[in-house]
């Protein structure tokens, strides 16, 4: 793949992604790339500026624009991302020399109905959640995957996860570790009221569909609020039309990152 042109996903507020930008700037020009800042304008890959929010908003920029995305870790985590802003330069020589791979990860779309009713629909890399709206408050939620009735959930939400989300918001609330290019969704309730839900890992085929039941809820993707939903309103969840293709460099593995971001000696150990 020929990369001339490259969009930009930078954190808002941190000093140090400007500073990452600058030097992009500056690195660009003599390796025959150009930083694009409209959107407007078409490019062959974005790159991200910051940790893992930056990257999942990035990723829903470059899957609707059709290009790659590579992540420049600038925050604790970054499990998404292949370099860091230490090895910016070689991240970009590595991207004008092709010495790169492309992971092809799933996404997933959620759609809110009422009554049969669109009320709202979203993107996400990581998970779409059906959570409770106010803190004090628990939701029950029916489950189906498909037509099949899975059970009813009291708890605090209930997550819709890809494999990439494995190692997120669910892996928090009890899911497993799932390898990311394994095609499937990850269904982990938040704080269930029983010891007997735990998570179940389907496959992509079949929507899954969480019907709030009482005390309506709220629909969030990837960390981000969509919106309040009322009694009664469903929240459908299938595989995104298109996937996210994550640059990948070298010696960057899904193990090795697992080991380095979650094993002993982590920033979460210390």
């Amino acid at each position: 793949m020929n990369v001339q042109a490259i969009g930009v996903v930078l954190h808002p507020t941190s000093p140090t992604a400007r500073q990452a930008l600058e030097q992009l700037r500056e690195l660009a020009p003599a390796r025959g790339l150009r930083v694009v800042d409209r959107e407007s304008e078409p490019v062959d890959m974005i790159v991200a500026l910051g940790g893992d929010g930056t990257m999942l908003r990035a990723a829903r920029e470059a899957t609707a624009r059709g290009v790659p995305l590579l992540g420049v870790n600038l925050g604790r985590m970054g499990f998404l991302s292949s370099a860091e802003a230490a090895n910016l330069e070689l991240a970009i020589d590595a991207l004008v020399a092709g010495d790169y791979t492309l992971e092809f990860r799933m996404m997933l779309d959620g759609v809110a109905t009422l009554e049969g009713e669109p009320l709202v629909a979203a993107v996400a890399l990581n998970e779409i959640v059906v959570e409770k709206g106010t803190p004090s408050r628990v939701i029950e939620v029916d489950v189906s995957v498909g037509r099949d009735e899975l059970a009813r959930y009291t708890a605090d939400g209930f997550i819709v996860a890809t494999s990439t989300g494995s190692t997120a918001y669910s892996l928090s609330a009890g899911g497993p570790v799932v390898e990311p290019d394994l095609d499937v969704m990850v269904l982990t309730p938040v704080c269930p009221h029983s010891l007997r839900w735990r998570s179940m890992v389907v496959g992509p085929h079949l929507p899954v569909v969480v019907t709030l039941v009482e005390g309506g809820g709220a629909l969030s993707a990837d960390g981000q609020p969509v919106a309040l939903l009322p009694d009664g309103a469903t929240v459908t969840v299938r595989p995104h039309a298109d996937r996210l293709r994550l640059v990948r460099l070298r010696d960057n593995d899904f193990f090795a990152r697992f080991r380095s971001r979650f094993g002993p000696g982590s920033y979460r150990d210390r």
